[in-house]
């Protein structure tokens, strides 16, 4: 072989060994991509069990079941959502002055109360005004509310809206009354599987399947039980 072709050959060679090693590099580097990609699929799976965990958890323990919340469908937990509680210190018909502590300031367009009357039953009533009372029960952040109807001797008062946890388009969502599903979680569920179910007595059984996770750590399950039972 003559140098020229010589000089070829080597050439040929060379461009083939750098093309094999990026083969080569690419390979590895998507065999990371797809390692890492892999673990972030995971962690944000792992952390939409713990926030379904969490969300629908704590709902539940706030109120009785059958009572103040029910599985339905399969896919939905319908639910009174508590946002706080009233110590009724007078009444004056369906006028209460209370000390509220809750999450949120009442809404009177879309909160309701259930309040425990002098029998020690629970009714429930709509809030039609609040009003500030300063010192009305003994604290600068006392109100006056007026109810539409008069629960005698009234001493608690638990203000929730109406609401509904939902496992939809891949992710939990919450609905307010007949609002839309505002999402809460990734977007990582199958809805394939995934759901609600009663469990025992009282309790909520949850089954994610995680999207894109393989294998035994793609469905999770997990049973949320109330605290003692509320009267």
């Amino acid at each position: 072989m003559n140098r020229v072709g010589a000089v070829g050959l080597e050439w040929v060679v060379g461009v083939l060994l750098v093309l094999a090693l990026a083969a080569v590099g690419f390979g590895a580097l998507s065999l990371v991509q797809r390692t890492l990609l892999d673990g972030v699929r995971v962690s944000e799976s792992a952390t939409v069990l713990a926030d379904v965990s969490r969300i629908v958890g704590d709902e539940i323990r706030a109120g009785v079941a059958a009572r103040d919340w029910s599985v339905h469908g399969g896919d939905s937990v319908a639910l009174r959502a508590f946002r706080g509680t009233a110590v009724v210190c007078a009444s004056n018909g369906a006028d209460l002055s209370v000390s509220y502590r809750g999450d949120r300031a009442v809404d009177t367009a879309k909160d309701s109360v259930l309040v425990l009357d002098g029998d020690a039953r629970w009714a429930v009533a709509a809030v039609t005004r609040v009003t500030r009372a300063p010192g009305a029960c003994g604290a600068a952040g006392d109100q006056r509310w007026r109810l539409d109807r008069v629960i005698a001797h009234a001493s608690v008062g638990r203000v929730f809206e109406r609401g509904a946890y939902t496992l939809a388009a891949s992710s939990l969502r919450y609905r307010r009354g007949l609002g839309g599903r505002q999402p809460l979680t990734y977007a990582r569920l199958d809805s394939a599987g995934t759901g609600f179910r009663p469990a025992g007595t009282g309790g909520v059984g949850v089954e994610l399947v995680l999207a894109g996770v393989r294998g035994s750590a793609g469905r999770q399950t997990r049973t949320l039980w109330p605290r003692s039972p509320r009267p």
